[in-house]
């Protein structure tokens, strides 16, 4: 950031970006990018006009003109570096250790400075690779003419500005150095340089192997500009809420305040010191000021009342040692209305603030009393069985008086309370009676009691699962309110559980509740024997119902049975429904005519385990008359063969039980079809005995 400083200032060293293009510079051919002819060697400098070196002719310039590698961008004979911008720079030697050797860039400005105005200075600066000292003194010099001189010494003269604070030995990027100064002078020339001799140069070796015993540097974008101005007020008072304003100048330059805003204008609120740094290009300079700002000028004249004729009010501005403004012309701290009507007063304090006030005044000899209050009571158990009644107004005026008094049955009794509220938990008429100096005035108001409409939810009921029941209040009411938060005049329920309400009318309440319980769910499935019939060969149906309680289930079939199964000698739908308490559950079950000749085997059979649950293998089906079969091992051997219509019980011939496994079978069985009797049929399978 560049400050003003004096005309020996350092020269600080910042990283930060301008934008020059709107900056007027002094500087002609900044960045070495106009050229007479492009160069082709070392020490050409004088190509780059106006530039030129003011102790000799040896000071290079580079462009990306020259293709050779000796003066060219980014490769040359002293490094590789591209340009800061554009496609040139110029380099300088400025120290060598040991003989002083000094080269210098110099430049006449395109205008002379104004003496005593502040000016901004930067300048873009690489050390070159081939390096082998970095130093840390780069100055500039200001002069009111040339400073020529001949050889390659130290030029004799304190520059104005100097770089401290670091050794300047960026090699890969361009380091930017900028500051300000106050021209003590028409200065007409700058120089840029070293000059201090070896001994005073604060310096470092960079590598020491560089093969370039000096510190050489290149140098880019040289720029001088008058500074901005800022010029904010002296140490400022204001009132508060006047809308001060500071203005800190500079139109299209980035702003930036204490307060953290980004505007050229600030509106400051509050006491305390605010300054704000205006940057131009990439010159920053800073202004601050002190705001005091006056609190507000406080006036209260007080709420608007009633006053009687014989007991005047002295209104009062306060601020003792203000200025006054009456609306009735008035311009004391005090005045005495002796007549109705809205007064107000503008008082100006010592910093020329103002504050203001006014008040509406009744002056009369009668008061204007209206008792408020809540006008109704509840019913003992509903809600509030007493209210507060209320004559306000007067409690500001001195002396005021209170008699209520209360009428019941006809015949007015006074309740003796000498205060502006009255709590009564009676119904009936009620009446103030205000008495202040020669005025006085009264009201009167009813009280009523309030018996809110009843609630009923009805007795606790026990409904079936799959009717959820909505409780429902009919009766007008303010405020519902049910025990899981809801306010609509009707609650669903659908889980077993105690729900209450609470029902107002003018804070006036009733509740009730009721306990809800379901049956519990059932499920109903109907199964047959068979899915089919042939006639004179019933089919029984079974209904198997699955309930979480069993108890209370009754049954009722489409045939008019009333048990869990029921026979059908016919084809048809038939239809079962449970009850359970008054919930029922409904399935129904169609069974097909068919008389074909059927038969079916297990797969498995579990012999043995004397659960009386497929003990014995033997063939079902439909149409079967007669059958016999024979059970064969694995290996083929018979085991069992049975008599006609005799299942096989898991034993062998010799009466063991046969171990668990696979057998073969084969069956031979005759059957009707249509009630005519068909040939003996085989059928052979395998069977898996489980033990």
């Amino acid at each position: 950031m560049c400050r003003a400083t004096t005309a020996a200032a350092s020269l600080a060293l910042l990283m930060i970006i301008g934008n020059l293009a709107h900056a007027q510079n002094l500087v002609p051919n900044p960045g070495f990018e106009t050229y007479t002819s492009c160069p082709t060697n070392t020490e050409q400098l004088t190509l780059a006009s106006p530039w030129f070196n003011p102790n000799s002719n040896q000071t290079e310039i580079f462009n990306a003109c020259h293709t050779a590698n000796i003066v060219g961008v980014p490769g040359n004979d002293f490094g590789h570096q591209s340009a800061h911008s554009g496609t040139g720079y110029a380099g300088i030697n400025v120290f060598t250790g040991s003989s002083n050797f000094r080269e210098y860039l110099s430049v006449r400005l395109s205008n002379p400075m104004v003496s005593g105005n502040t000016y901004c200075v930067e300048l873009s600066v690489s050390l070159a690779d081939s390096s082998r000292f970095a130093i840390e003194n780069i100055g500039i010099y200001f002069s009111a003419n040339d400073i020529s001189t001949s050889g390659f010494v130290v030029l004799p003269h304190t520059p104005q500005m100097e770089h401290s604070g670091s050794i300047l030995q960026d090699q890969n990027g361009w380091v930017k150095i900028s500051g300000t100064f106050i021209a003590a002078n028409a200065y007409e020339f700058m120089t840029i340089g070293n000059f201090r001799d070896d001994g005073n140069t604060n310096n470092s070796v960079a590598n020491a192997t560089a093969n370039l015993f000096k510190a050489y540097y290149y140098v880019d974008d040289v720029h001088v500009f008058p500074s901005p101005t800022i010029d904010l007020p002296e140490d400022t008072t204001a009132c508060s809420g006047s809308n001060l304003s500071l203005d800190a100048g500079n139109a299209g330059a980035t702003f930036l305040w204490s307060t953290g805003a980004t505007t050229q204008v600030i509106n400051p609120s509050t006491s305390g010191v605010y300054w704000v740094d205006v940057t131009t290009a990439s010159c920053t300079i800073r202004d601050s000021t002190l705001v005091n700002i006056i609190p507000p000028v406080e006036v209260d004249l007080g709420r608007d009342t009633t006053i009687c004729v014989d007991n005047l009010l002295t209104l009062s501005a306060g601020n003792p040692g203000a200025s006054y403004s009456w609306s009735t012309g008035e311009t004391t701290q005090t005045i005495t209305p002796t007549i109705s009507g809205l007064y107000a007063v503008e008082v100006i304090d010592a910093h020329d603030c103002m504050g203001s006030d006014e008040i509406d005044l009744e002056i009369s000899t009668d008061l204007t009393v209206a008792i408020a209050g809540k006008s109704s009571i509840c019913s003992p158990g509903s809600g509030p069985v007493e209210t507060t009644l209320q004559a306000p107004g007067f409690s500001t005026l001195p002396g005021v008086s209170y008699q209520w008094s209360h009428r019941s049955g006809g015949i007015w009794s006074a309740m003796g309370a000498n205060s502006e509220t009255l709590t009564v938990s009676d119904t009936g008429k009620y009446a103030v009676f205000v008495n202040f100096s020669s005025c006085s005035g009264t009201d009167t108001l009813r009280v009523e009691m309030i018996d809110p409409p009843s609630v009923d939810l009805g007795e606790d009921v026990t409904i079936c699962s799959a009717e959820p029941l909505v409780l429902t209040l009919n009766s007008a009411y303010d405020s519902i309110r049910w025990t899981n938060g809801s306010q609509g005049t009707s609650l669903t329920v659908n889980k077993p559980g105690t729900y209450g309400v609470t029902a107002c009318l003018s804070a006036c309440c009733a509740e009730d509740e009721i306990a809800v319980d379901f049956f519990p769910e059932m499920e109903l499935s109907l199964k047959a024997d068979l899915d089919y019939i042939c006639p004179g060969t019933p089919v029984r149906l079974i209904g198997e119902i699955d309930a979480e309680e069993a108890g209370g289930i009754s049954y009722r079939w489409s045939n008019g049975d009333t048990t869990a199964t029921t026979l059908v000698d016919t084809a048809g739908l038939y239809s079962l429904t449970v009850f359970q308490g008054e919930c029922s559950i409904f399935d129904t079950i169609t069974i097909a005519p068919d008389c074909t000749l059927k038969i079916f085997m297990p797969t498995a059979f579990t012999p043995g385990n004397k659960d009386g649950r497929n003990d014995i293998f033997k063939p079902v089906g439909h149409g079967i008359t007669s059958f016999r079969f024979r059970v064969f091992d694995r290996w083929g051997q018979l085991i069992f063969e049975g008599a006609e219509n005799e299942g096989w019980d898991g034993k062998s011939f010799n009466g063991r039980e046969v171990p668990t496994g696979i057998y073969a079978y084969r069956v031979y069985y005759k059957g009707l079809y249509h009630n005519v009797e068909q040939p003996e049929a085989v059928k052979a399978g395998t069977v898996f005995v489980v033990r």
